[in-house]
């Protein structure tokens, strides 16, 4: 609807929209303030002032605290985590703590099934200057070449035992070994059962018979370390 007269537009609930009054020619409300009624009060100025300047204090607060706290604990946690922790560490040549400081704790060390596999990275993992380990194994050349790269390391003594876990004289075999290195050398710090077999190549191993000598085979390389003095920590 087109028309000239502000008075002739109906009635609405909120001001017409600058399109509006372009289309119907009509001049928008003066700005900021028509009648001398709506003008502010003192007070609400005042009080407009007082929160500008709570903000601009409380913005020039945190920019004092942010340059002169903040920022320098900062500063400080980084050097400290990042420079002074790792020179104090390299400079007092302390070990770091888990695992690493019990192999370098550890002096006469039994590994079982070390000429291979699990066992061969163990020899890898404890051979070092502090250390005197006795290696089983069933393969004696393999054994042997374990026992060259754990001299090699720089190991304070190496022995090699070839006993086969299958073989019925292999308790006894173990038990003099136990016996010989309590002799030669007073205790043994740790002892770590690795020996054991898988060979099946299928589901069926045709019948109970390689099942049971499996286990059997099992479960002796583990219970054969009970003979062990109870002061020997077994793995």
């Amino acid at each position: 609807m087109r028309t000239n007269s502000r008075d002739e537009l109906p009635r609405a609930s909120h001001p017409a929209s600058s399109s509006t009054m372009s289309v119907n020619s009509l001049r928008p409300s003066e700005f900021p303030f028509k009648n001398f009624s709506s003008w502010p009060q003192l007070s609400y100025a005042l009080e407009n002032l007082a929160i500008s300047i709570a903000t601009i204090i409380t913005a020039f607060a945190d920019c004092i605290l942010t340059l002169y706290l903040w920022i320098p604990l900062g500063l400080t946690r980084s050097l400290i985590q990042n420079i002074i922790n790792p020179m104090l560490w390299f400079l007092s040549s302390q070990p770091q703590p888990g695992y690493e400081a019990e192999i370098i704790a550890a002096r006469v060390i039994v590994i079982s099934g070390a000429s291979s596999g699990i066992g061969a990275s163990l020899v890898k993992t404890y051979a070092g200057p502090n250390n005197v380990l006795i290696l089983l194994a069933r393969n004696p050349a393999r054994l042997n070449q374990a026992a060259k790269m754990a001299r090699a390391a720089g190991c304070k003594a190496v022995e090699t035992h070839s006993i086969d876990y299958s073989h019925d004289g292999a308790e006894t075999s173990i038990k003099q070994v136990i016996q010989g290195a309590h002799q030669k050398y007073g205790s043994i710090d740790l002892a770590i059962s690795n020996a054991g077999t898988a060979t099946f190549t299928d589901d069926n191993p045709h019948g109970p018979e390689p099942w049971g000598e499996k286990v059997r085979l099992q479960s002796f390389a583990l219970f054969s370390y009970l003979y062990y003095p109870k002061s020997i920590q077994i793995i």
